[in-house]
């Protein structure tokens, strides 16, 4: 009788030396299709960021000078010619085009009936989980507040706003400091003067509406960034010129926030 109970156990333990791999190897072709899955997802919505880009946004190119009789002067702006009516009747919540070269981030930006709908709808209206650059829904359409911001999300192929995490690793902003909202009827030129990571309870979040909450917001934005400007144009800011912010994740509970102030406007109506 002992012996038979002993073959028995043994017999069990055979039959778990033989489960465990196969179980293993299903939570590994498992765990692999869904890293396939979540990359070619990324890759889909990538290449359609792409076509929106190529359908409504063209450079432009200048001649050589010899082919010239004599060369324009070089717009003040990069030469990006966005289709607004096209890009409107795409999608009726657009409200610019976002470029900024140092990271190669050329956009859309909507703007929401709330800081929700965008955060996973594309911007043709389908599911996607990098979502569309969006303008906080309590701010001017036009980026007349004296203080915006744009969400993006930190994707992991480094889409949408997931370069920005670069400016606290190795990128040096002083390569080129200004990002660009083109609208309809201008371009905005906008100066990086600081960035950092914060908590997304920040003052940093809330409106500014007086001189004196501009004046305590920039206060609290030099406290915490890891970037200053250059001395000679420290006291830019005085002026209190209009500021707009990228806002995206920092390991899922902080944020990185990048803030720039408008540094020139140049009109696009003839």
């Amino acid at each position: 009788m002992g012996k038979r109970e002993k073959k028995q156990t043994g017999n069990k333990k055979n039959g778990w030396d033989l489960l465990i791999p196969i179980v293993a190897g299903i939570v590994l072709v498992v765990c692999i299709g869904k890293l396939i899955a979540t990359y070619w997802g990324y890759h889909q919505e990538a290449a359609d960021n792409k076509k929106i880009e190529e359908a409504f946004v063209t450079w432009e190119t200048k001649e050589e000078p010899e082919e010239k009789e004599f060369q324009e002067e070089k717009a003040p702006y990069p030469a990006l010619n966005v289709d607004f009516a096209a890009l409107q009747e795409s999608n009726e919540d657009t409200v610019a085009w976002f470029y900024w070269g140092l990271f190669d981030l050329s956009y859309p930006v909507v703007q929401g009936e709330d800081n929700e709908e965008y955060i996973h709808k594309s911007f043709t209206g389908e599911y996607a989980k990098a979502g569309t650059l969006f303008l906080d829904s309590g701010n001017a359409a036009d980026f007349s507040s004296r203080y915006s911001i744009i969400y993006g999300h930190d994707m992991k192929d480094r889409s949408m706003f997931g370069k920005l995490k670069l400016l606290l690793q190795d990128t040096n902003v002083e390569e080129d400091p200004y990002f660009y909202i083109f609208t309809e009827k201008e371009v905005r030129k906008y100066r990086v003067f600081a960035y950092s990571v914060i908590s997304p309870e920040d003052s940093l979040y809330e409106a500014v509406n007086s001189d004196e909450e501009y004046d305590a917001h920039i206060k609290r934005v030099r406290s915490l960034s890891v970037y200053q400007l250059p001395e000679e144009e420290e006291n830019v800011l005085e002026k209190r010129p209009a500021l707009l912010s990228l806002s995206t994740c920092y390991q899922h509970s902080r944020r990185t926030l990048v803030q720039g102030y408008l540094q020139e406007v140049f009109s696009l109506e003839n």
